[in-house]
């Protein structure tokens, strides 16, 4: 009986110990990034980031929305999640491309988690929505501040994920995210016009 009474006792202590692990993790992202994402990378918890992932953009996205109807809030929060996962793996994929180019030798896992956890930057923002929502000066001010801030923190934050997860050196992380975000840029804006082309292409054939 008293073996029994231990094993649920055991699971539960197991799932809090990784509840645990998962917000230690979420803070440590942002006030001590490189030994968190270090520790990130190495375990490779992908299942886990997605979840992450989900949350942030869900949160995130509800939130931009947030002094609107519900149902808006839910389809942003929905439009959101679909959108920032698969952007997020396919951004992962270029860094780690282009890692490896450079003679990096981590593994793609590592850095897709790391950039998992990384979207929690994101949800930070999210107490500066109703201040923007105010609109005014100070509205303004803070709406076009913040996603600079994000922007620049969440750059800083690929660069060490980039060098904790390859191994290189912070020089040769920081020329992966150019080389990197270049590409990426360089893909969406050809993407684009493969399908403003395909678009144009399909009207004319439907109109002769």
């Amino acid at each position: 009986m008293a073996g029994q009474d231990e094993r649920p006792q055991s699971g539960q202590q197991q799932r809090t110990g990784q509840l645990r692990r998962i917000a230690a993790w979420s803070v440590g992202v942002v006030v001590a990034p490189a030994q968190t994402l270090r520790i990130i990378a190495t375990e490779k918890p992908v299942g886990v980031a997605v979840l992450v992932i989900i949350a942030s953009a869900a949160i995130t996205s509800g939130a931009s929305g947030l002094f609107g109807n519900l149902s808006g809030i839910i389809l942003r929060a929905v439009l959101g999640v679909f959108f920032v996962v698969p952007a997020i793996a396919l951004t992962a994929l270029f860094f780690h491309l282009t890692a490896r180019a450079f003679g990096g030798r981590g593994a793609y896992a590592g850095l897709f988690t790391a950039f998992g956890f990384m979207s929690v930057v994101s949800v930070f923002t999210v107490p500066l929505a109703a201040v923007t929502a105010l609109g005014g000066f100070t509205g303004a001010a803070v709406g076009t501040l913040v996603p600079m801030v994000a922007l620049v923190w969440a750059s800083v934050l690929a660069v060490i994920a980039v060098r904790e997860n390859y191994g290189v050196t912070i020089r040769v992380a920081m020329g992966v995210f150019v080389v990197a975000i270049v590409s990426v840029l360089f893909s969406a804006v050809a993407l684009a016009l493969l399908l403003i082309l395909g678009l144009i292409g399909g009207v004319m054939f439907f109109v002769n």
